[in-house]
């Protein structure tokens, strides 16, 4: 479940216009804690990858009502 929520974080980076700033922020999220912890059995795997998605997809609503674009609603 962390690797889809991870997964999903990615593929909404990648839906921003210009990817390049919002990429660097989610592979320095990635710390090699974090990837110990979601690799390992460990019931906080799920919500840390759940809050990297929630930050993730926050910025990106955030930026969308900044520049105006209504994509999607």
């Amino acid at each position: 479940m962390a690797s889809a929520l991870l997964a999903s974080a990615v593929v909404a980076t990648l839906e921003v216009p210009a990817p390049r700033f919002a990429l660097a922020g989610l592979v320095l999220s990635l710390t090699p804690v974090v990837l110990f912890i979601i690799g390992s059995v460990n019931p906080s795997a799920i919500e840390i990858a759940g809050a990297i998605l929630l930050w993730v997809s926050g910025a990106i609503l955030v930026r969308e009502r900044r520049s105006g674009s209504t994509r999607g609603w």
